[in-house]
């Protein structure tokens, strides 16, 4: 009989542990809405359009985003553009999940669950979590109502999985696969966070905003203007509670002859500096940061004997930002001392889990992340 009871009792955890829903049934919780898969589109390469690899796949919390995938494209010009309709809670969208190749067609608010849990670490503070679900979907509804939602690898999707092309979003597989027996815990964390805040979205001036968000803004966010040029007064520069930045980032360490290599330049002129036009020595580095945005980061580095963009700098060397702090050699290695992880602008990630720890609410990140925005609530229904 003991052999028996043990046995039953192994079941029932692994029942719990494996299968999200059984949690939410105890629970008395909603079950999320199921996604609808779409048939393929007429003419599809065999196994769907090509993908370029799973949401999460930039690492981070047990396989997801450590809030690092951001959104980073603008609206053109300047953000939405005049008082269309709102969607409702309900509505439709449709997603190309790229790992596994297929369109999914799910509620807007399932949809944000799907964002929230691959652009934020599951374990943050309840009221980061509410904050993340607002900026995102605001982001979301702010493309439908300007008509520009759209996926680049697939033209029947409204939204791509990944954040290469806007939000990144983990479909309920990856989810159960990246966080493993942690999956029922993060998964009611996640929906309780989407739920509390349903159908929540900023606007400015009446309309949805561009609600960016960035991983850590490394003390100080940057303002729209100065990385995106666009002149957004609810995104200016603001001091940040970034002090958890993510493990491991903050220093870049190249091979010189590598780093060389991506900047176009010689080994040597890293190490003795950049070539003079007349063939000598020059005494200036290479490389050096020689003009600086209103927040501190990079917008003009030297390069060798030419000027690129501190942007450009970070792409060729895939720094995490360009809130760069020092440029040096060392040990034959290029090191690269910077703050923070992304473009910077909008809500910072680590900053709003640091701010939700200290016991401030969902509205008082957001208000000061956006400041003069306000919530309003999407109507009910599939508008």
């Amino acid at each position: 009989m003991a052999r028996i009871a043990i046995l039953v009792v192994l079941f029932a955890l692994v029942s719990v542990l494996l299968v999200p829903s059984t949690v939410a049934l105890l629970a008395g919780e909603r079950l999320p809405a199921p996604s609808v898969e779409l048939p393929p589109t007429p003419g599809a390469p065999p196994g769907g359009w090509p993908g370029v690899g799973p949401a999460g796949s930039g690492g981070g919390e047990a396989g997801l985003p450590a809030a690092g995938a951001e959104p980073s494209t603008p609206l053109q010009p300047g953000g939405p553009a005049g008082a269309a309709q709102l969607p409702g809670e309900q509505t439709l969208v449709t997603v190309y999940d790229e790992e596994a190749h297929r369109l999914l067609q799910m509620p807007l608010e399932t949809y944000v669950e799907g964002v929230v849990a691959a652009e934020m670490p599951a374990g943050f503070a309840p009221a980061a979590l509410q904050a993340q679900a607002v900026a995102a979907r605001t982001f979301a509804v702010a493309r439908l109502v300007a008509g520009a939602a759209s996926c680049p690898l697939q033209p029947r999707a409204d939204f791509c999985s990944d954040g290469e092309h806007g939000q990144a979003w983990a479909s309920p597989a990856q989810r159960q696969r990246f966080w493993g027996v942690l999956a029922p815990v993060y998964e009611a964390k996640i929906r309780q966070a989407v739920e509390a805040t349903a159908g929540q979205i900023l606007l400015w001036q009446g309309r949805p905003i561009e609600a960016f968000y960035t991983a850590s803004a490394g003390g100080r966010t940057a303002s729209a203007k100065e990385v995106f040029g666009l002149d957004l007064p609810y995104l200016p520069s603001l001091p940040s509670p970034d002090a958890d930045r993510p493990a491991g980032l903050g220093v870049t360490r190249l091979p010189l002859a590598k780093a060389a290599q991506k900047l176009g330049l010689g080994a040597g002129d890293l190490q003795a500096g950049a070539p003079a036009a007349d063939g000598g020595s020059n005494a200036q580095p290479a490389l050096a940061v020689i003009a600086r945005t209103p927040s501190g980061r990079a917008a003009e580095v030297r390069v060798g004997d030419r000027t690129v963009s501190g942007e450009q700098f970070r792409q060729l060397l895939g720094l995490p930002s360009t809130l760069i702090e020092s440029i040096g050699v060392q040990d034959g290695n290029l090191v690269v001392q910077t703050r923070g992880y992304g473009h910077g602008v909008g809500l910072s990630q680590y900053g709003a889990g640091a701010m939700a720890r200290q016991g401030y609410s969902a509205e008082a990140i957001l208000a000061y992340y956006y400041p003069g925005t306000r919530i309003a609530h999407l109507p009910p229904g599939p508008v």
